[in-house]
């Protein structure tokens, strides 16, 4: 009788060679693809990415020089906002909350942005706006609790819908408890 035991080996030896080539070779496709994430079971949402075959524009930030008009419309929004808002340092009355707004107007549109010194969710903020005889009155709008304060949801205004000339912007916060009142003004040029 007599036993092979050399082929057997040779055979085992060949099958284990296999093996490790297709670890080894499954380890470098795993490496690979780790580092170019276009997997997305390597930890990275293929749908959250940037794709590469966009354009540059839209997926880095632009680090040129910004254009004369964009330099303009950043001074007017700062202009705007310095000298429009409403920062009464008085303390408020009982029963009283301080409400400051700062008003910025920037492409035909008009934004009213408040600080309400209060942390609420509740409670509901109206806009009146006034030029003479010609008062506006809009819709009343929720609150959104922040970290140190609360603002109201937001008002924006098409200066179209606005003659030129200055204009009065009362804004109320209301609640169960507390009402606090900013008046500010500005200036509508077309």
């Amino acid at each position: 009788m007599k036993i092979n035991k050399a082929k057997k080996n040779k055979k085992m030896l060949r099958v284990i060679v296999v093996i490790l080539t297709f670890v080894l070779l499954g380890t470098c496709y795993y490496a690979y693809q780790a580092n170019s994430e276009s997997l997305s079971w390597f930890g990275s949402d293929s749908s959250t990415r940037a794709n590469p075959s966009t354009d540059a524009s839209e997926s880095a930030t632009d680090l040129r020089e910004p254009s004369t008009e964009q330099v303009q419309a950043g001074e007017d929004t700062k202009s705007n906002s310095v000298k429009n808002s409403s920062d009464d340092s008085s303390p408020p009355e009982s029963g009283a909350i301080k409400l400051t707004a700062t008003v910025i107007v920037n492409n035909g549109v008009l934004r009213i942005q408040t600080n309400i010194d209060k942390i609420t969710n509740a409670g509901t903020c109206t806009l009146i706006m006034t030029k003479g005889d010609n008062v506006k009155h809009f819709p009343p709008v929720g609150t959104q609790a922040l970290s140190d304060y609360s603002t109201c949801k937001g008002f924006s205004v098409n200066t179209s819908s606005l003659s030129s000339g200055q204009w009065n912007i009362n804004i109320r916060f209301k609640d169960s408890l507390v009402e606090g009142m900013a008046t500010i003004t500005t200036n509508i040029e077309k």
